[in-house]
């Protein structure tokens, strides 16, 4: 997905004044962490590690396995791909609306591509599936799977691959990951992101939780020195403080509670609960185009016109929750729409 993402503040003139449409975690990058960064800056007159194995060795540690369960990448994004190269020609079984990198990794690669709703896992498989793909919690919707549901899954179906993106976990109230329950089955693929819950989406940080011959294969196609040096120096001083760079979670989880609440109560809104820090609306008779270009030649507010989810309408539309005082601005500023467009 080159265009139409979150966070695409590039494109427009208008100065955005609060960006709604980015599902980071609110608040910004730790001030610690940027000046590490900066202290850092000489690590650019080197190569990186190869394989950035200094960074695996500390993720291992944080998630209680080997260092020969852990691939570092260059974000998410890499991990999709280099799954979809590991499967090349396969044939793959997408839970939608979702990230659309699944989908775009997956034609990169030559795969057979077939669609189910994303509220349905794991539905009825009525035919072979090399690998399936499955956020969780999801994205755009913030739909949850039990992780007993994803766990029985892969033990009745061993000869299929689950890839479970969890980006989003640790911006889930509630959530539970297999990760923390031990001994995953062999068929699981775990993909998760650390840009999201700190803030560092434009380091590219991301990385694999798998079996090791599973890692061993992707390590066998996976280019050197995708990782950069201040991304990997980055990555390490997080995991040797994360609880303390860890933003107020449960704050920020019960703010977008109170948000969901606020608009559902506008007409013509429509709300998909979601127990995340974003969720999914509808425009019940415009179009989230149009509000979107409303709220920022008005009011500088930037959403997320999620109408190029595949499964979803050019009403919907996704937001993620702010603080208290840019969230009823943005409430307001929707009534204001509602109004001038009534």
């Amino acid at each position: 997905m080159l265009h139409g993402h979150g966070n695409d503040i590039y494109q427009y003139r208008k100065v955005i004044k609060a960006d709604f449409s980015s599902n980071i975690a609110y608040g910004g990058t730790h001030h610690a962490v940027v000046e590490h960064i900066k202290q850092s800056v000489q690590l650019v007159r080197d190569y990186p590690e190869p394989d950035a194995s200094s960074l695996c060795e500390a993720i291992a540690k944080r998630e209680g396995v080997g260092v020969e369960n852990i691939l570092v990448t260059n974000g998410s994004t890499e991990a999709f791909y280099l799954l979809a190269q590991l499967f090349k020609n396969g044939k793959s079984l997408i839970f939608s609306p979702s990230f659309a990198e699944y989908e775009d990794a997956a034609t990169c690669h030559g795969h057979k591509i077939n669609y189910q709703p994303s509220d349905t896992f794991p539905g009825e498989l009525t035919e072979r599936y090399d690998c399936i793909w499955l956020g969780n919690p999801n994205n755009p919707d913030g739909v949850v799977t039990d992780v007993d549901v994803i766990l029985n899954f892969c033990r009745t179906n061993p000869d299929v691959f689950l890839f479970l993106d969890e980006a989003y976990h640790a911006l889930c109230k509630g959530y539970v990951s297999p990760l923390s329950l031990g001994d995953i089955p062999n068929n699981l693929v775990v993909v998760r992101s650390l840009t999201k819950l700190f803030a560092l989406p434009g380091l590219r940080l991301g990385y694999i939780v798998a079996g090791e011959d599973f890692c061993n294969a992707l390590r066998n196609i996976k280019m050197p020195w995708s990782v950069n040096a201040l991304a990997i120096e980055a990555g390490i001083f997080i995991m040797s403080r994360y609880e303390y760079f860890t933003p107020d979670v449960d704050a920020l989880l019960n703010e977008s509670a109170r948000f969901q609440q606020q608009m559902a109560k506008i007409e013509r809104i429509s709300v998909k609960p979601s127990n995340c820090n974003y969720f999914l609306a509808e425009e019940q008779r415009g179009t989230a185009g149009e509000l979107k270009k409303h709220l920022i030649e008005e009011h500088g507010f930037l959403i997320r016109d999620a109408s190029n989810f595949r499964g979803l309408a050019p009403s919907h539309f996704r937001v993620a929750a702010l603080s208290p005082e840019l969230n009823n601005q943005l409430v307001n500023a929707i009534k204001s729409w509602i109004q001038k467009t009534s």
